[in-house]
């Protein structure tokens, strides 16, 4: 089991199925910053850490009772992901 990111308790913290945000495509006529407005994208996962197809964005992850939040594994995100506003 991980520990939480937020709080570092280990005792709270439950396998989940966490969401992300879709994978950014960009678009003609669209913002290319909207591309880093995210908490974490699909694209910026680690491929065998992904499912196929329209399922993508569900993610085995974690979540901490203590924080009420969930997140996901740093070894499921890929080197250099996209920085992203908080």
């Amino acid at each position: 089991m991980e520990a939480c990111p937020h709080c570092g308790k280990v005792s709270e913290v439950r396998t989940k199925l966490v969401l992300v945000d879709a994978a950014w495509v960009p678009s003609p006529g669209v913002d290319s910053r909207l591309a880093h407005i995210a908490s974490l994208r699909a694209d910026d996962l680690k491929s065998e850490h992904k499912r196929d197809g329209p399922l993508e964005q569900f993610v085995d992850g974690f979540y901490c009772e203590s924080c009420d939040k969930g997140f996901i594994s740093d070894e499921s995100i890929k080197e250099n992901p996209r920085y992203y506003c908080r």
